[in-house]
């Protein structure tokens, strides 16, 4: 995934994937997927969560967003796979997913965290940047 020729060399494949998940078919994917292959080690694959837990991230992104997501994973993957914010908060009943990236009292966005900021906004995605003060003082803007 890290070469440049990763994309292209199956872009026919990955398009059609992408238009799938675009059209809101993926739940049962992921859970194919995560039965036939949990487990096993892949670059950029976490088997942390369980799959109902991933289906219903997914579910709460809808299509069109997790298409933009993997798109950018699947075409920018050695630029990208890093900076991607460090929380995700969801709500499975009202399907509403935030993203946020928490930044301590001398920390500063990384050029490759505004990418992926930019990338989420771009794409409708709510994201937030938390600022962690020390003692009782927070912030947070909306991006």
């Amino acid at each position: 995934m890290g070469s440049e020729s990763f994309y292209f060399s199956r872009r026919a494949m990955i398009e059609q994937r992408l238009a799938e998940i675009s059209d809101g078919h993926f739940v049962q994917s992921i859970g194919d997927v995560y039965e036939k292959q949990h487990g096993v080690e892949c670059v950029g694959v976490s088997w942390d969560l369980p799959c109902d837990q991933l289906q219903t991230i997914a579910s709460c992104l809808g299509g069109q967003r997790l298409s933009a997501i993997c798109r950018v994973l699947a075409t920018e993957y050695r630029l990208k796979r890093s900076g991607f914010p460090d929380l995700c908060l969801w709500n499975a009943q009202t399907k509403h997913i935030l993203f946020a990236e928490v930044k301590g009292p001398n920390d500063k966005l990384s050029e490759t965290q505004r990418d992926w900021l930019d990338i989420l906004v771009t794409s409708k995605i709510d994201v937030e940047v938390c600022h962690v003060r020390d003692g009782d003082a927070r912030d947070t803007e909306n991006v």
